[in-house]
């Protein structure tokens, strides 16, 4: 099957890499396959934390995430849309996805899982989203050929978004 998605694990050495309904940890020293998840829905995605520890993982109408050390799952979670991507911030506060047919970024809060924002912004699949390495805003990127900046926390002074006094 085809390559969805692939990432460079946090040691350098490992890249993780998604085919249709399987997540594989590979050591690029030996080109050896050290671990192999199963997903039960077709993956469009995968993402890591930029601390490399937590791993997402858009399948279908399923958000997952895993401990990179331990494999565990750390989120199992349902939805009603088909999701392209799904990206977690370094403090692990808030999880953004995109959706492959209604346009939509869905902003979360991650420990809860309740949904905070939905924004439309692109005319097309969104294919990819990331945080910066500070969190404070997110990117996501779309098959109309656009690349979009979030805050994540809206209102407050950060960046582009500085409030002045006119």
């Amino acid at each position: 099957s085809s390559v969805r998605s692939v990432r460079w694990a946090k040691h350098h050495h490992l890249a993780i890499s998604a085919d249709d309904r399987h997540v594989q940890f590979v050591d690029l020293r030996s080109s050896a396959v050290t671990k192999t998840i199963e997903v039960p829905d077709m993956i469009a995605n995968i993402s890591l934390t930029g601390d490399g520890r937590l791993l997402t993982c858009a399948a279908g109408k399923r958000i997952l995430a895993w401990d990179v050390e331990s494999f565990k799952v750390v989120k199992d979670i349902n939805v009603e849309y088909d999701v392209a991507t799904v990206a977690v911030n370094p403090q692990r506060t808030r999880m953004v996805t995109g959706g492959k047919s209604d346009l939509l970024i869905r902003n979360y809060d991650f420990g809860s899982e309740k949904q905070l924002e939905t924004h439309k912004g692109h005319h097309g699949p969104v294919h990819d989203a990331c945080f910066s390495p500070d969190g404070e805003i997110y990117a996501t990127g779309s098959e109309d050929g656009t690349v979009r900046l979030w805050q994540t926390n809206p209102g407050t002074a950060y960046g582009l978004w500085q409030l002045r006094k006119i």
